[in-house]
């Protein structure tokens, strides 16, 4: 008998209270992850789930075996709500991961790959001014990547996503890493800054997760 458990992207303290409570409780256990997506497979019988939330707080996401992606687009069906976006430093990966699953047509309009800044500017309006000033990896620049997508097409739920991937920073001193990730509930705004880890694909990987995650926080 197994209870399967999934986890968005746990801190390492976590981690090792995890490791510490089940060796207490001399249970076997196999964790595995796919970037920031975790399963937790434990054997035997297990009934200590609210330890779990204790532990894991509301990134323990669900009691099953289902991916992230899965997941959000349960969550974004029951929600009736609509999604659309626009992506850069992640080249359509966002647009890919939703679309891998069935059914995804119900909700998701679309994702523009706006990667350059003539793409930024020409699409979604966003301002020469700002490009030069602040930079394509800016919270000004997401900013008004979002406020374009809505002159586009109003959705209930928007992203945004503009970042670095490397191999190399930009001239405004952001190093490789940064991501910028804008979502857009009816009209309010929120932005975050990030430094992700890795490689190129490593980081795409990591972001498009994150900006998923966040999505999900506003259903």
């Amino acid at each position: 008998m197994s209870n399967i458990f999934k986890i968005f992207n746990p801190a390492k303290i976590e981690l090792n209270n995890l490791e510490t409570f089940l060796k207490k409780e001399n249970l076997t256990y196999q964790l595995s992850n796919n970037y920031y997506d975790y399963k937790l497979e434990i054997k035997g019988t297990f009934e200590k789930v609210d330890k779990l939330k204790d532990i894991f707080k509301n990134r323990l996401y669900l009691n099953g075996d289902k991916t992230f992606v899965e997941f959000f687009h349960d969550k974004i069906l029951e929600a009736n709500f609509t999604l659309s976006g626009a992506e850069s430093c992640t080249g359509g990966l966002i647009a890919k991961l939703i679309t891998d699953t069935p059914g995804s047509s119900k909700y998701f309009k679309h994702s523009l790959i706006t990667y350059s800044n003539d793409s930024k500017k020409i699409i979604l309006n966003v301002s020469e001014e700002t490009l030069k000033e602040k930079g394509a990896v800016s919270k000004g620049t997401v900013v008004e990547m979002l406020d374009g997508l809505l002159y586009i097409q109003m959705t209930n739920l928007i992203y945004a996503i503009s970042g670095l991937a490397g191999p190399d920073g930009d001239d405004n001193g952001n190093p490789v890493g940064t991501v910028f990730i804008g979502v857009m509930r009816n009209g309010i705004r929120e932005i975050e800054k990030y430094h992700f880890s890795g490689d190129r694909v490593e980081i795409r990987n990591k972001a498009a997760q994150q900006l998923l995650w966040n999505l999900y926080k506003q259903l």
